[in-house]
């Protein structure tokens, strides 16, 4: 059994000094601790005995969880700077134990918030890998989906967002406020490709809304269907109108800007006969 050991101010200065020339290094080459370095806890000292960040090696709790009510005795630690060399610390001169997998929770909630999506993204994807039951880390990542989705949103990527907003929807179809998002970016994705006379791209994103959320916003998906029926039908009675004329061009014309917003519209056989002959 390994006697106990005070902390002594000897030892706390020289942890002190390897800490930091831990953390300048890191930002020397730029990298993150928590998603670069192996995985490790961290242990508080108490104010009394220094307040310092001690980096250990993963603790060997049941369950990865921190005993409550604290234990009496001691924690046996071990020192990422020091591996192999293990130390008995008294419980009640420490004032917090922070587990790898929270530190990487609550790390990428802060930068969920900050609006930094690219590093969030990698600690979610993270989380995602080794830690998939932990607690938060479902409403993380749809938290995380419905934030960038947002945020690419403002920025006029409207595709992006729609196809964001479709792995929310496959993660948490009942997402507060999920439906009127996907209702606005899917109108906004169709109205910008109807405005570059986009038809077959714009009924793509129509059947995209169709296929990847069946159940949202269905009144607003058979609006759309029937303004790109009707937009058809005006370009036939156009045609007719053309053909009466003998404006076989124009009724041409008009014809396949019809069958250009939609294909299945009724009546086109008809005229393109008559054109024919």
């Amino acid at each position: 059994m390994i006697a106990s050991i005070r902390i002594r101010p000897a030892f706390l200065d020289a942890v002190r000094g390897l800490v930091l020339a831990t953390c300048w290094a890191l930002i020397a080459t730029g990298q993150d601790a928590l998603l670069e370095g192996p995985p490790f806890d961290q242990v508080v000292l108490t104010p009394e005995e220094g307040g310092d960040e001690l980096d250990v090696f993963p603790l060997e709790f049941p369950d990865r969880k921190v005993p409550s009510p604290r234990p009496s005795g001691e924690l046996e630690i071990q020192l990422l700077s020091r591996p192999g060399k293990i130390y008995p610390l008294e419980w009640s001169k420490i004032a917090d134990v922070r587990l790898y997998e929270q530190m990487l929770l609550d790390r990428a909630n802060k930068l969920i918030k900050a609006g930094d999506f690219n590093q969030a993204f990698d600690y979610c994807a993270l989380l995602q890998r080794d830690y998939p039951e932990l607690p938060g880390v479902n409403p993380l990542v749809a938290r995380f989906l419905q934030q960038n989705s947002l945020a690419v949103y403002g920025d006029g990527d409207f595709d992006r967002a729609l196809a964001l907003l479709a792995a929310l929807h496959e993660r948490s179809p009942n997402y507060r406020g999920l439906s009127g998002a996907v209702k606005s970016v899917a109108s906004r994705v169709i109205q910008q490709r109807l405005k570059a006379q986009d038809f077959s791209g714009a009924r793509a994103a129509l059947a995209y809304w169709s296929n990847e959320f069946p159940n949202v916003a269905k009144d607003s998906q058979r609006d759309w269907n029937r303004r790109f029926r009707q937009a058809a039908e005006q370009q036939l009675t156009k045609a007719r109108r053309h053909l009466m004329k003998r404006e076989y061009t124009d009724a041409h014309q008009a014809l396949r800007q019809a069958r250009a917003i939609w294909p299945p519209i009724d009546g086109a056989a008809e005229i393109e006969e008559q054109l024919q002959r």
